[in-house]
């Protein structure tokens, strides 16, 4: 006895599914400190015939294995205990109870070097991330780095309200007007503190530098 399949047809509705005007190039953190990364390699690169005259400069793809070179990126710590969302959500729906450390640094945590072209696991005795990351900066240097930032800021053309509301409303069908209503109420605000406490009546303190500041 032979059995045949059922035939039958069927309309395919899926199109409402689709996401439209949905603009996800250049939004995201990566581009962010690619552009960094690009700015900083110009003025990196003129320092490398004084550091390391001898040696070429390549990116982390062109490594090669017992040959000494540059390479200039991102450094990026890989942390065992660094707190994730998801975990912390499984864990709490879970019978365990929920432990957080005191110290998110691990032992076995390590630093990755990244550029465009790829990543690399940073190795060797000199290299211990908690320690590294740790005198990297101080207060007085970030304070230096974040006025810098403010300082270009502000010299970047300031665009109107419609303009920004247009840039942000593509973001998303749902994104993108939350975005602009965090946009206009942000705006508002705005405006009534500068008629509460207008921008040039504010001072300017002079710059003191913190003894000790680690």
């Amino acid at each position: 006895m032979t059995m045949e399949r059922v035939q039958c047809s069927y309309e395919s509705l899926d199109e409402t599914f689709e996401i439209g005007k949905e603009m996800y190039r250049g939004q995201q953190y990566s581009q962010i400190y690619f552009a960094r990364l690009r700015l900083m390699r110009t003025l990196l690169y003129s320092l490398v015939s004084q550091w390391k005259p001898n040696s070429p400069v390549c990116t982390v793809l062109g490594l090669e294995e017992g040959k000494e070179c540059v390479v200039v990126g991102t450094l990026f710590k890989n942390m065992k205990l660094k707190p994730c969302i998801l975990d912390e959500y499984s864990k709490e729906r879970s019978v365990v109870p929920l432990v957080k450390p005191h110290n998110f640094v691990d032992k076995d945590d390590y630093l990755v070097l990244e550029d465009e072209s790829g990543r690399v696991k940073l190795g060797g005795n000199i290299i211990v991330p908690s320690v590294y990351m740790r005198e990297l900066y101080d207060w007085n240097d970030v304070a230096k780095r974040t006025e810098i930032v403010y300082d270009r800021a502000l010299k970047c053309s300031n665009q109107n309200l419609l303009e920004r509301l247009s840039r942000y409303l593509v973001c998303g069908v749902w994104a993108g007007k939350l975005f602009c209503l965090v946009m206009i109420v942000g705006y508002l605000f705005w405006q009534l503190l500068e008629i509460w406490q207008p921008a040039d009546d504010i001072g300017n303190h002079e710059d003191e530098i913190l003894e000790n500041a680690q």
